[in-house]
Parts: C-alpha cells; structure tokens; sequence
C-alpha cells in the first residue's frame, strides 16, 4: 500500500484526528479540519504552542495526530511527534523540509516542493500551497474511500 493509502486508512481508523499547525500552515490546517468534520470524522485544530504540547500527552493509542509544517522544525510539534512516539499515537506530517526533525516522529510523511528564494527573506512566509496540495490529495482519497 502506498503513503496516500496508509494515510487514509490511519484517517479511517483513528478515534479522533488531532492537526497541529502554527503560523500561515494554520490556514491549511483549518481547511483540512473542517473538510474532516464534513466527512463526520471527530478532529480537534491546536495552534497555540502552549496547548498543543499539553494536549498532545493526553493522546493516547488509536488517535492519529497531522502535523502541518513548512519547516518541519517548529518546537512545539517536535516536542508533540517526541510523545506521540512515545505514546504509540499515530502521526502523519505534511511538511516541505525533507531534512525537518518533525519526519523523525512521523510514521508517513508527505514532502512537498519549497522553492529556496523568498520576497521576504527575512520572515517565513513561504508559499504553502505545497501544503494545501498534499492536503487535498489526501483528504480526496479519504472522501473517496469512504464512499466506497
């Protein structure tokens, strides 16, 4: 079975689907959410670096965690993937940095294309359309499959 599947049937399966996202990703994980919730799958959308770490050791086996990170290298997700390993929970990251820590605690991980220049290089405000590609890849397999 390839990522896409895995994926989808780590979705399928999950008690609950918790997304971790900061920064301009939370855009991405927002929509990602709401399509979830549409398909009737029980999510919860944490932003806030002060509660995603606390949440995220409540997790236990048989919830599924997404990270969405364009640098694969956010704190408060490292520490998160650091339980969600421990814990045994289930992670998927959605990232465009293959070299990211964040991929060391993720079970399937989904590298887009970041392209290296910026028209702010002084701030992280990369393209994530990336992102949102993978994630609507994703989460069409999974309406898909539920339909079936």
């Amino acid at each position: 079975m390839d990522d896409i599947g895995r994926a989808v049937q780590k979705i399928k399966i999950a008690k609950k689907v918790y997304i971790f996202a900061q920064g301009f990703s939370e855009m991405t994980a927002r929509e990602m959410q709401i399509k979830l919730e549409l398909l009737d799958k029980n999510v919860e959308f944490h932003d806030d670096p002060n509660i995603i770490i606390p949440i995220s050791n409540r997790i236990k086996r048989g919830n599924l965690i997404i990270f969405i990170s364009l640098n694969g290298e956010t704190y408060s997700l490292l520490k998160s993937g650091q339980v969600a390993l421990k814990n045994q929970v289930s992670t998927i990251t959605i990232t465009t940095n293959n070299q990211g820590k964040l991929i060391n605690y993720s079970e399937i991980a989904f590298i887009g294309y970041k392209q290296k220049s910026s028209f702010f290089p002084e701030f992280e405000v990369h393209s994530r359309l990336p992102l949102e590609v993978i994630s609507r890849i994703l989460l069409d397999a999974y309406a898909i499959r539920i339909q079936k």
